[in-house]
């Protein structure tokens, strides 16, 4: 078997000082972790053998396959590029809105002329880069946005005060030209990603693609639609859904950072799939809070008079 994951035996340690911490009721919650972590390390010592599993962190994809390793970068250095250019555009919104309107700040104005002499830079740059046909086609985008970066700079600066009203169409304008920049960068992103797993997929032979699982790790919970979910969802044929809700072969690991965390985040998922499986003939059920059903109507009770607002799609939708 493989050496103990270190995050699996933490969270057994952890899970002893949990209340109640005496009597038979400590017992019992005791045993239900040790018999639960020993179901957990059934798992993960398949994982990364017999069962394949990808894991992407920060600008990297492993895959665990055979008992072996292979990690690739994924998202170049010109994916970050582009997403500090949209950082910009953004930054010199939130410049003058930490500004507020009325005349310029010393802070406020010491920071665009940072900004202006940043962007004059990053245009020298650009223009002294030669480049093919398509290339130029792809920064026509990033081109723009310096260019509307610039030209709202400059005018904030020539006037010396902030109106919002008066630069709202050239701030919405700027918005648009850092939406353009960071749709380059998603598809440049995943561009890449999708050549690497249909190099991994030739490589698997596709018996063993289809018993394959994908951990996401983030820094933070996943955004609405967020790329890499976007992407494996439909790799994967995941379920529609939101959150926990649609997770099955693919996870998502909100502050992970190495690889071990990946894997026991993915062996508890899979535990309570057949956990759940097994007492509710559902294997998602355990992906919703045991106690919603319960919960909502105790909440009902308790507000009568509210009524729901709609969530997810239909909200977004109503709006």
């Amino acid at each position: 078997m493989k050496a103990p994951n270190p995050y699996t035996q933490r969270k057994l340690a952890e899970a002893r000082d949990l209340p109640p911490r005496n009597g038979p009721f400590s017992a019992f919650n005791i045993g239900f972790h040790a018999t639960y972590t020993r179901l957990v390390e059934q798992v993960l010592d398949q994982l990364g053998k017999g069962v394949p599993v990808v894991v992407l962190i920060g600008d990297d994809a492993t895959l665990l396959c055979d008992g072996g390793e292979q990690r690739e970068q994924v998202i170049p250095a010109h994916y970050h590029e582009l997403k500090a250019l949209a950082h910009l555009a953004f930054g010199v919104q939130l410049t003058l809105m930490a500004n507020g309107s009325g005349h310029l700040t010393e802070l406020t104005s010491s920071e665009l002329h940072e900004k202006r002499a940043q962007i004059r830079e990053a245009q020298a740059a650009a223009n002294g880069s030669t480049s093919c046909a398509s290339s130029s086609i792809r920064m026509k985008a990033p081109a723009e946005l310096l260019c509307r970066a610039r030209a709202l700079v400059d005018r904030a600066l020539a006037e010396g005060v902030v109106d919002f009203d008066r630069l709202q169409e050239h701030v919405r304008a700027l918005a648009s030209n850092a939406f353009d920049t960071a749709q380059l960068a998603v598809c440049i992103e995943l561009e890449h990603l999708h050549a690497l797993l249909g190099r991994w997929r030739n490589d698997l032979g596709e018996k063993r693609w289809a018993g394959l699982y994908v951990v996401i790790c983030g820094a933070h919970q996943p955004r609405y639609r967020e790329a890499t979910c976007q992407y494996f969802g439909r790799l994967l044929h995941q379920p529609e859904g939101s959150a926990a809700e649609r997770e099955d072969r693919m996870v998502y690991g909100e502050g992970l950072c190495d690889v071990e965390a990946a894997l026991d985040l993915l062996a508890r998922h899979m535990v309570d799939q057949r956990a759940s499986n097994l007492l509710f003939g559902d294997r998602r059920r355990l992906q919703k809070d045991l106690l919603a059903d319960a919960a909502s109507a105790e909440v009902r009770k308790l507000f009568p008079k509210v009524r729901s607002c709609p969530s997810g799609p239909q909200r977004r939708h109503a709006q």
